[in-house]
């Protein structure tokens, strides 16, 4: 077996490079009928699972897709679905007219702030303080000391593989004009090692929304996430673990 390190050491890597393309991996539907079909296989036969209807948020995921077909992650009742549609019916974030970019205006050790124009986006993260919350661990013995982590706050979570978290996010704060709103706290529930300046987000000014996305890991607890909020509210988050 390789060596835990060395895992780790991959894992991150193959993260640094997703994420210098991370809006390539995000999509939004769009479809002449206003809806697509979600199929269990990537042929016209497979059954429907599941319709999604136009500017729904999906992510590309990695499994293999047959011609003309993508695997999609896609966030339903706030778990993770997939499944298949045709690639015609994806339309790329990026590629949405006139979206821009925002850019970090200032840095401290906890907190980010993001601008374009009067839009402004703040993030703030903090030390993950273990007595705050509940852990769960393994009851299988390791030899080196407690067992690894399942559950923090009796939930699933992602950041670490087993290992006690640094940091977590305080909160998300969007300021669009006058308008001014937090991210609830299920928004950035169970996100552990998260790093200042490592967000992207994009504006998309004539909808009043915003595309938030980020990747982080400690090894084989990789995750992405895209954040959406539109017009003063808090839309939805997309977790995505095969992405």
């Amino acid at each position: 077996m390789y060596p835990k390190l060395l895992i780790k050491t991959l894992s991150l890597c193959l993260l640094m490079l997703c994420s210098n393309s991370i809006w390539s991996q995000y999509y939004l539907i769009q479809d002449k009928d206003g809806f697509v079909n979600v199929r269990a296989d990537s042929t016209l036969s497979a059954k429907i699972i599941d319709t999604l209807s136009n500017e729904r948020i999906v992510a590309e995921g990695y499994t293999g897709s047959g011609p003309n077909w993508t695997y999609i992650v896609y966030n339903k009742k706030g778990r993770e679905n997939e499944g298949y549609i045709y690639a015609s019916r994806l339309f790329s974030i990026d590629k949405i007219p006139d979206i821009q970019q925002m850019k970090l205006k200032s840095e401290t050790a906890q907190t980010c702030i993001y601008q374009l124009d009067s839009i402004k986006v703040t993030v703030s993260i903090k030390p993950f303080v273990p007595k705050e919350h509940r852990i769960t661990r393994s009851k299988e013995f390791t030899g080196y000391g407690p067992g690894p982590i399942t559950k923090i706050d009796g939930a699933h979570y992602w950041g670490t593989d087993g290992d006690m978290p640094r940091t977590e996010y305080k909160k998300i704060t969007v300021q669009w004009g006058s308008v001014i709103s937090e991210f609830p706290a299920e928004a950035i529930k169970g996100l552990y090692q998260p790093e200042n300046g490592g967000v992207d987000i994009m504006i998309d000014v004539k909808h009043k929304r915003l595309f938030m996305s980020t990747a982080h890991s400690d090894g084989a607890g990789h995750y992405s996430i895209i954040w959406v909020w539109e017009n003063g509210e808090f839309i939805e988050r997309l977790m995505c673990h095969e992405c």
